[in-house]
């Protein structure tokens, strides 16, 4: 996705960052010290008030419990379901990606794909430049879906509307290249449940923009648009209302992840890498979740297979024991390392560690054309 050279260039100061930058919230209250104000005599004093409490016992007692509110929120953010990003993908879509932009960015496979200046990066560059923004110093989150990419970060929506505009005229330049009669081609605007998008739909142009403030913008074909415009509306639901993909899905696993797809029988990755493998006992798949995490020396990427009952797992998790399954999961992830497999009622499990001191020789390989690797490919997906 990013040429070499000047991706090191742009992102030498991101690649030396420790950690990840972590958001936080700050909650603050003040209070003013004093007697607490007269109540009407039907009603009860307050507990202070009738304990005696002096004003800086009152102040004590409330910043007390300003400090319980504040662990409360963070203990109900810590469990809750990590499904913020999932929350823009519209309920329909056969396939949602999430990348973690800054994670991603200072993960140690993004310094070996950049050092090895692995096309990956050269392309991901190329959809920078084409609109205009920086990945490290705009975007948070990389969002794919079937027919529309989202991006959430700080953006300038009017900016965004421009690389747009140009993204067309451009199109309209190669289209008539070779033309007698050019012509031209017309940018509209629409509007979704009151949200507008611009979109053009002429000479096999099919390509739409819009923004939801300035933390999310959306690009893609004008229905992939307008679903997500509907999901953001509430006039669609929700991809993990989908049972399938809930199922599928691992909160703590996207919580840690780099990046995590799910997919329904039929999308690119499951149709394209995991349908002879599962042959016949694919039948029963209804969605997978794959989650790809750095942990400790090791990638450890894992994939969920949603069955639609326990017997289709069963048969889903007799064929992956198999040892020619074994040696064709090896291959789909350039790694000697055994894949282990479990199963929990209706739901299979492959996990897969990669040692990251070996995973230059599989991105030279990779870059080749002379091996494969799963992460990679979801990461070009």
């Amino acid at each position: 996705m990013f040429p070499s050279g000047r991706c090191r260039r742009r992102f030498g100061p991101l690649l030396a960052l420790s950690g990840q930058r972590q958001r936080t919230a700050r909650f603050a209250s003040e209070t003013e010290a004093g007697p607490p104000p007269l109540q009407p005599p039907s009603r009860p004093q307050p507990r202070a008030a009738a304990a005696g409490l002096s004003p800086h016992h009152q102040k004590l007692a409330l910043w007390a419990g300003g400090a319980l509110v504040v662990l409360i929120v963070l203990v109900i953010l810590l469990v809750s379901p990590h499904r913020a990003p999932l929350e823009l993908v519209p309920r329909g879509e056969t396939l949602a990606q999430v990348v973690d932009v800054r994670r991603f960015l200072n993960c140690p496979l993004y310094q070996m794909l950049a050092a090895a200046s692995h096309p990956l990066l050269a392309a991901l560059e190329s959809k920078e430049e084409k609109l205009g923004i920086s990945l490290p110093r705009d975007v948070a989150t990389i969002i794919d879906t079937d027919e529309s990419t989202i991006l959430v970060g700080r953006f300038r929506p009017d900016r965004l509307r421009d690389s747009f505009e140009e993204a067309i005229e451009a199109r309209e330049k190669e289209i008539n290249r070779n033309r007698q009669a050019p012509v031209r081609l017309l940018i509209q605007q629409a509007e979704v449940e009151g949200h507008t998008y611009a979109f053009c739909n002429q000479e096999g142009v099919d390509y739409a923009f819009t923004a939801a403030g300035s933390s999310v913008v959306c690009f893609g074909n004008r229905w992939g648009v307008r679903r997500f415009l509907k999901g953001r509306a509430g006039v669609r639901g929700r991809a993990l209302d989908d049972p399938a993909f809930a199922a599928a899905f691992s909160p703590a696993l996207a919580r840690r992840a780099f990046l995590y797809r799910l997919e329904k029988p039929g999308a690119k990755i499951v149709a394209s890498k995991l349908k002879d493998l599962l042959a016949e006992a694919g039948e029963g798949l209804q969605a997978a979740f794959f989650a790809a995490t750095i942990a400790g020396t090791n990638i450890d990427l894992t994939i969920r297979l949603a069955a639609r009952d326990t017997k289709a797992a069963e048969r889903l998790e007799a064929q992956l024991a198999k040892a020619t399954a074994q040696v064709a999961l090896r291959k789909l992830l350039g790694t000697d390392a055994e894949v282990r497999v479990t199963r929990a009622e209706a739901i299979v499990v492959l996990e897969s560690l990669t040692p990251l001191d070996g995973f230059e020789e599989i991105i030279e390989k990779d870059k080749k054309g002379q091996g494969a690797n799963l992460v990679l490919t979801l990461l070009a997906s």
